[in-house]
């Protein structure tokens, strides 16, 4: 089993979506309707999946590794679109990073042609860098959860006014949930994987060795 982390260095966007009783957008972020629809991101703070999972339940704080209030679109429960909307984070400078780190934690469940995209805005053009679709997760319906760390280095390094969003396209098509919004430059790089361990991975019935 091979974990990696990193220790916070240069934060330079945060966001965890507070833990007010009635969840709101935060200051600076904004709901951008590329397809105008009335279908747009809302702030909840349940823990509970909004479609298709026996209720009551808390999967988004407990698999999601979400806490406090959170960033949902809920497709199913809007019941038609079509749908494209992006939150979108404010303005951030990474002059002088030449490491950058995004990081959420996320729920998406795929199935009926929703996808979900996270995508960096690199000075001049929004840019995907991670993408979540029917045919990546190879499920219908299927899901992907838990935490996530980007690399954008090559896309946000020295740029003065990034941004993040999280855009979903789709039309009664599930949903996507997203939390702590982090990004980065940290102090510790992540280890590079190890290549030849002894014993091999998945080797059974080897010898205990003793010190």
């Amino acid at each position: 089993i091979l974990i990696t982390s990193f220790t916070f260095g240069q934060v330079v966007l945060t966001e965890d979506f507070g833990t007010d009783l009635i969840p709101a957008i935060p200051s600076g972020w904004t709901n951008n309707e590329i397809i105008p629809s009335g279908n747009i991101w809302a702030f909840e703070g349940t823990g509970q999946t909004p479609a298709a999972f026996t209720t009551p339940n808390t999967i988004l704080y407990t698999n999601a590794g979400h806490s406090g209030n959170y960033a949902v679109f809920n497709s199913d429960g809007y019941g038609g679109g079509p749908e494209e909307t992006a939150l979108e984070s404010p303005a951030f400078s990474c002059a002088g990073l030449t490491v950058v780190k995004l990081s959420f934690n996320h729920f998406y469940l795929t199935g009926y042609g929703g996808e979900a995209y996270v995508e960096v805005y690199d000075g001049s053009s929004w840019i995907v860098v991670t993408a979540y679709t029917e045919a990546i997760i190879g499920a219908d319906p299927g899901y992907d959860f838990g935490p996530v760390v980007v690399d954008v280095s090559t896309e946000l390094a020295g740029v003065t006014n990034a941004q993040v969003r999280f855009r979903w396209t789709g039309d009664y098509a599930w949903f996507w949930t997203i939390d702590d919004v982090t990004v980065q430059q940290p102090s510790v790089s992540a280890p590079d994987p190890a290549t030849t361990p002894s014993p091999a991975d998945m080797a059974t019935n080897e010898p205990l060795v003793q010190d």
